[in-house]
């Protein structure tokens, strides 16, 4: 009677009189039965499912250990609660970070249930996508894709056209590992495929629809398909207002995505008002001190500068850099960023120490994580310019000529001759030489920056070459131009 009582509880969704309910069960049973009967694993098992539903997964954890270890003595093979034991010790081992634990209980929870049901079964498909989700977490993408998409072939040889809620979450995981995989098709496709399914289900007006609208949005964004990105975002938003209110962590998430695009197309006030309302939602969620505080704290002063504010842009760019390095790796790209960005800001403010220890510190990130590719290359030569910029102004010319001669050839072995970030070092390098009075390399030097930029703007009146610049030299990634 109190096994059967802690089961309407847990419909009810009781947590506290289930458990009380199953532990009199689990008493009684130990008492009357002995310690390894199969009721007494019973009642643990349900034991472990409250504990489970309750968030305390060292409780579950050891139940569900505990009815295993009667189970596998007391069940046959052919008995489908062996593998119920499995899978869901399984889900509790993932969420504890017992990765290589987890995938072995969901595999031993598939050998049993395809043993017992047939390999089209829906509790097959279940710990298929368990596990898929586990291989996901840990990286092994092409695995976790194989695992998906066997979970799906399997429901729709039984679910037909018309997809489960389970099966558009397995489209939804699918499309995060294409889009963390950059293939913008799949990914697009599954999710889309998931939001479809959702609204089938749900209606148009769902949290689970905003979720994956969001995803989309966040993944078209880095594709640089800003147009879908901001059609997305903007249905995610509106969704999320209206369901979970305007202060929300998912709207606040939405507002920075949306204002990264606004950010892309130079919509500096609109994208403004976007980072500081998801700026001032995560402090109230997520604390003063989380990274998305300081991600919006990053474009909020990246903003500052370009409009002229750079008392206010210093200020949010040094409360990003300490955020980022409280939450990222040392060595985070992010970081590096942070301190190109701010090291600029003191450049406009001519605080050039402050300058030089940004660009020093954003070179030992670029170069302690240079790779082959010719992206990580370009952003160390970028580093050095930057660097090279800052100590010329310095007045250290000699420590400067290095740094714009190691980039120059950086920029050489990997970018075209005429681009404009080899002018632009000839140029610098024409200024210390002329700072030295070695008039005649300044001259050489100076000669090579003016061909390159005839090359690339014509020989116009030196105020349209100017303008021209201006408009193909944005700087807002740390670069050279």
């Amino acid at each position: 009677i109190m096994h059967e009582m802690g089961k309407i509880y847990c419909e009810e969704e009781l947590w506290d009189h289930a458990e009380r309910a199953f532990n009199e069960s689990l008493r009684i049973r130990i008492v009357q039965l002995g310690q390894d009967s199969g009721e007494v694993a019973e009642s643990m098992f349900s034991l472990g499912f409250v504990y489970t539903s309750r968030g305390d997964d060292l409780k579950a954890q050891k139940h569900y250990e505990g009815s295993l270890r009667i189970y596998k003595t007391k069940l046959a093979k052919s008995d489908p609660r062996l593998g119920d034991n499995f899978s869901s010790l399984g889900n509790v081992h993932h969420s504890l970070g017992n990765r290589d634990k987890a995938l072995f209980c969901h595999n031993q929870a598939i050998i049993l249930y395809t043993g017992i049901f047939g390999k089209h079964d829906e509790k097959v498909a279940l710990s298929l996508a368990c596990k898929g989700d586990i291989l996901r977490t840990n990286e092994r993408y092409v695995d976790a894709l194989s695992c998906f998409t066997e979970c799906l072939d399997i429901r729709k040889s039984y679910e037909g056209s018309m997809l489960s809620k389970e099966s558009a979450d397995v489209l939804c995981q699918m499309g995060l590992i294409y889009s963390t995989l950059k293939d913008n098709a799949n990914a697009a496709s599954c999710l889309s495929s998931a939001v479809t399914t959702y609204k089938q289900i749900f209606g148009a007006k769902h949290v689970k629809v905003a979720d994956v609208l969001y995803i989309m949005a966040d993944h078209f964004v880095k594709v640089d398909e800003l147009e879908r990105g901001y059609s997305c975002v903007k249905e995610a938003l509106a969704l999320q207002e209206e369901l979970l209110g305007k202060t929300s962590a998912e709207a606040g998430y939405s507002q920075y995505c949306m204002g990264t695009i606004l950010f892309a197309w130079n919509e500096f006030e609109e994208a403004s008002k976007c980072f500081a309302i998801a700026r001032e939602s995560h402090i109230q969620k997520r604390g003063a001190t989380h990274i998305s505080v300081a991600k919006s704290n990053f474009y909020l002063g990246c903003i500052c500068e370009k409009v002229g504010d750079l008392e206010s842009a210093v200020q949010y760019l040094q409360d990003s850099l300490a955020g980022k390095r409280e939450h990222l790796e040392k060595n985070d790209p992010e970081i590096a960023e942070n301190l190109t960005r701010l090291g600029h800001v003191y450049c406009e403010r001519s605080e050039w120490d402050s300058a030089v220890d940004c660009f020093s510190d954003c070179l030992k990130i670029r170069e302690a994580i240079r790779d082959t590719g010719t992206s990580s290359q370009i952003l160390v030569a970028d580093a050095l310019f930057d660097l090279g910029t800052a100590l010329n102004k310095a007045l250290d010319t000699k420590r400067s000529m290095q740094l714009f001669t190691d980039a120059l050839k950086e920029y050489l072995r990997h970018l075209d001759q005429h681009h404009l970030k080899v002018a632009k070092c000839h140029s610098r390098i024409g200024e210390v030489y002329e700072k030295e009075n070695e008039l005649t390399k300044a001259i050489s030097s100076l000669q090579k920056a003016a061909s390159i930029y005839e090359h690339n703007f014509g020989a116009g009146e030196p105020r349209e070459k100017e303008v021209k610049a201006l408009k193909y030299g944005n700087d807002y990634a740390g670069q050279a131009e």
